[in-house]
């Protein structure tokens, strides 16, 4: 059994997955004890918590904004175990609950906190409600929690706040760096006078320029400093190869 939601907001987008681990009855059960089937199980909650928050560059505030990089991090909660006397009571099961998700910091606990809090009990009962899990002694649900954040700004060099503020990014794969194709001829219908959007600097023919998979140029040594920070195009997002993939 799987149950996805997902909630929005001006500035964020959140996500709630609960699964439940599908197991033999016979296998949640000790060899010497009987469970009738009417009885409620223990229950076992496992946590993940995935923060993704992303940035982007806005000119002026009815222009299109550009990304920036992203950020992610992880993590994995302390799992609970909940008797039935705590899941069965919504006060005591919204408190276990509220507990371990302390600290996730401003935009989940001001726009999400309740909400998730709330679907994620109707949820699990449901689990623990359904006829296939009655007579089990211990019943297993994953939840994995996401947030997706947007940070804008208007601050004009991307390459400034790069390495402190994305320290959580994938570097693109050096010889993918390398093997960018420089641009010596560029029609008049590529816009050569179109700003870098890494440097605001105008695109011109002193300087090298180097052309992304996806098409869009850059001056050749913003994007290659910018790559060897994030691995993503800064304008489409197109995705480079990472530093993970062994170089032949």
């Amino acid at each position: 059994m799987e149950s996805e939601i997902e909630y929005r907001h001006p500035c964020s987008i959140g996500g709630l997955l609960i699964r439940h681990q599908v197991s033999q009855i016979n296998n949640d059960r000790s060899n010497n004890t009987t469970i009738s089937p009417s009885s409620l199980p223990t229950l076992a909650i496992q946590f993940h918590l995935n923060t993704d928050e992303q940035f982007w560059y806005r000119p002026a505030p009815h222009e299109p904004a550009q990304f920036q990089g992203e950020r992610s991090h992880i993590n994995s909660l302390r799992d609970l175990t909940l008797p039935p006397f705590v899941y069965m009571s919504y006060d005591m099961f919204y408190s276990a609950m509220q507990s371990n998700l302390n600290n996730w910091g401003e935009e989940f606990d001001r726009n999400y906190r309740h909400v998730v809090i709330r679907d994620m009990i109707g949820k699990v009962r449901e689990i623990v409600d359904d006829e296939s899990n009655k007579g089990r002694r211990i019943l297993k649900v994953f939840v994995s929690l996401t947030l997706v954040i947007d940070h804008y700004s208007d601050e004009r060099s991307l390459l400034e706040g790069l390495s402190p503020r994305f320290n959580g990014t994938v570097p693109a794969r050096k010889s993918s760096i390398m093997e960018l194709p420089e641009r010596m001829e560029i029609d008049e219908d590529e816009r050569i006078n179109d700003d870098c959007v890494i440097c605001f600097e105008e695109l011109g023919k002193e300087r090298k320029i180097l052309c992304m998979p996806c098409s869009h140029m850059f001056h050749g040594e913003c994007i290659t400093t910018w790559l060897e920070k994030s691995h993503r195009c800064p304008i489409c997002r197109y995705e480079m190869p990472t530093a993970h993939v062994l170089d032949s």
